[in-house]
């Protein structure tokens, strides 16, 4: 909304001051309505219920408000609002937050009136997030910029030191023809027939090379006929002809080529550290990966929060990486240094981001030891669900495995606890997730999560390597 001030005040064009205005008004929203909203959840007792078989020193805490995700959450999404131009990027994202949010207060409202620590089923939770990442995902499909066009062919005739004698464009999905006469005094006797083309996978331009080419007396004639256009590839035959200085025509080459046309970026799998896209995705694959990251990452949010300020923290740390990279990818000449893919409009998430940072410290002013109030489900599903949702527009899906190691770690430690236990009938932790482990060895609650929110910004600090070790 405040975007619109850019028609009168520049400093509301940039993207830096916008994320500062964002992260600002996220914190003082949250930190401000704080006192009230917590207030608010005692009257209606909404109080938080412990889980039995966690640590006894927990159960001191049954009653305290939760819920406080409303708080965090509403304090993004009006940030959001008033701090980004509008468009499908933050559509999806805020539409993202709703559902999950929407998920994890059902889940709360039933923990709370059954008096019972378990809330949904855990079928029922899967169901419902499976069934509103399908939805989000739905919707990021149909996003052109997933789908961009490249029609334009820059052809060239360069000589052996790859200097160029001749260029021209032309369009991928016409036929056409291109003469060329070798400039005078040009001594070379080899020359080749190159293209460039930009691929928006990759946000690079592409170089290929078709005919060595022989000097001759006379001139070169090139000419392209489309065999085939399928919507992401051109079929070509390409023809390479002399005309001798009597005019004589001679075919010499002939060869099938394929240029891209459209971009399948939805579809495209890029890792960490690489700079190319490393395969497509079958479309109904994809869909099953993106949809198995946005319930396992929103999953291993839920199961980090539960000690006093431990997700909220790690949150702040795993939002960082992705709020550099939504700068990074919706700049064109960035992107392009970079060897990222250019995605117009992506921009605007770092906005998004630094609103999410500021509306988490504001929550963490009351979340941290002892806690004031909870976000419960209501708080802690989206916080994954969202980043995840992000990491697929950005296309950095597996860097979720790097910013967010110590979330992944909570998640296999239950795994592996179930695991041992089924096999072995004795558990391998001595409680999971992991930082109940800890908290059994003997560390105080505050230096569990002291530490794993330093781990989690070293780990964030490597997910930002990445931007240039590739």
């Amino acid at each position: 909304m405040l975007f619109l001030l850019s028609e009168h005040i520049n400093l509301f064009r940039y993207i830096s001051f916008r994320s500062m205005g964002a992260a600002v008004t996220g914190f003082l929203l949250v930190f401000l309505l704080g006192p009230c909203v917590i207030s608010k959840l005692k009257e209606m007792r909404f109080g938080q219920q412990v889980r039995e078989e966690g640590p006894a020193a927990h159960l001191s805490k049954t009653g305290t408000p939760t819920m406080g995700g409303i708080l965090m959450w509403g304090g993004v999404i009006v940030s959001t609002l008033l701090w980004t131009s509008w468009n499908a990027f933050v559509f999806i994202i805020l539409l993202t937050i709703v559902l999950f949010s929407a998920i994890g207060f059902i889940d709360d409202y039933f923990k709370i009136k059954q008096k019972d620590a378990r809330g949904l089923s855990p079928k029922g939770k899967l169901f419902f997030q499976s069934l509103a990442s399908f939805i989000v995902l739905f919707l990021i499909y149909l996003t052109p910029q997933y789908h961009q066009s490249s029609t334009d062919l820059t052809l060239e005739l360069v000589n052996t030191q790859d200097e160029i004698i001749r260029t021209t464009n032309v369009t991928l999905t016409d036929s056409w023809d291109w003469a060329v006469n070798y400039p005078v005094g040009e001594n070379e006797s080899l020359y080749y027939l190159v293209s460039r083309q930009y691929n928006p996978d990759t946000g690079k331009l592409e170089r290929n090379e078709y005919f060595s080419v022989p000097r001759i007396e006379g001139t070169q004639y090139f000419s392209s006929k489309v065999l085939k256009d399928d919507g992401h590839e051109v079929s070509s035959e390409l023809k390479r002809e002399e005309i001798d200085k009597d005019g004589n025509t001679s075919t010499q080459e002939t060869k099938t080529i394929k240029t891209i046309h459209k971009a399948k970026l939805f579809n495209a799998l890029f890792v960490p550290f690489y700079t190319e896209v490393l395969w497509f995705w079958p479309l109904i694959i994809a869909f099953l990966f993106y949809i198995f990251i946005i319930v396992g990452v929103s999953n291993a949010t839920n199961l980090s929060d539960g000690l006093d300020g431990l997700a909220t923290g790690m949150g702040i740390s795993f939002y960082v990486p992705f709020g550099v990279f939504a700068y990074l990818m919706g700049h064109s000449i960035l992107s392009s240094y970079l060897f990222y893919p250019y995605i117009p409009g992506v921009e605007e998430l770092t906005i998004f981001i630094a609103a999410a940072i500021g509306a988490f410290s504001g929550f963490l002013w009351y979340n941290v030891h002892p806690a004031e109030v909870f976000m419960g489900d209501t708080g802690s599903l989206p916080m994954g669900a969202v980043i995840a949702v992000v990491a697929i527009m950005l296309k950095q899906e597996l860097l979720l495995v790097v910013a967010g190691f110590m979330f992944v770690l909570e998640t296999v430690s239950v795994i592996l606890q179930v695991f041992w236990f089924k096999k072995y009938q004795k558990r391998l932790f001595k409680m999971a997730p992991i930082h109940h482990h800890f908290e059994l060895l003997g560390w105080k609650e505050n230096q569990v999560v002291v530490r794993f929110w330093i781990m989690s910004a070293f780990c964030a600090v490597i997910a930002l390597a990445s931007i240039k070790l590739r």
